[in-house]
């Protein structure tokens, strides 16, 4: 896990990723008749008032509608998905800038969202230490 937070400041150039970005890594396990649960989580950099979108370590994971199927099941018992979300806060150089030609908030701050989900291929529970 610390190469790969290690890797986000040179992957992210030429943005400055250690004073406006952050990565959040979650574990999420199913559970039959519950919502899933977040059993490991870890992340690097921070930005005020970001989270992470899946949850907290220790609790219920909100994910896609994408994974729950015609039963409302979300993920089956035991069966694991890890996520990567990367948060970006970003201020355009031109703040402000495009008076009546744009919306106001053409030219503001922004925080860029992405996710990416992976499923574990040789443990479905998988946990950061």
């Amino acid at each position: 896990m610390d190469n790969l937070f290690n890797s986000t400041d040179h992957l992210a150039k030429p943005f400055d990723f250690t004073g406006s970005g952050m990565v959040v890594v979650t574990s999420v396990m199913g559970r039959n008749g519950q919502d899933p649960l977040v059993i490991g989580q870890r992340s690097k950099g921070t930005i005020t008032g970001v989270s992470s979108k899946i949850g907290n370590d220790g609790g219920t994971a909100t994910l896609p509608a994408v994974f729950t199927d015609v039963n409302g099941q979300t993920l089956s018992e035991g069966e694991g998905v890890i996520v990567s979300e990367v948060f970006y806060s970003y201020s355009p150089y031109f703040v402000g800038a495009g008076g009546q030609f744009f919306s106001t908030n053409f030219f503001n701050d922004l925080v860029v969202y992405r996710q990416a989900f992976f499923r574990p291929r040789l443990s479905e529970q998988t946990t950061f230490e």
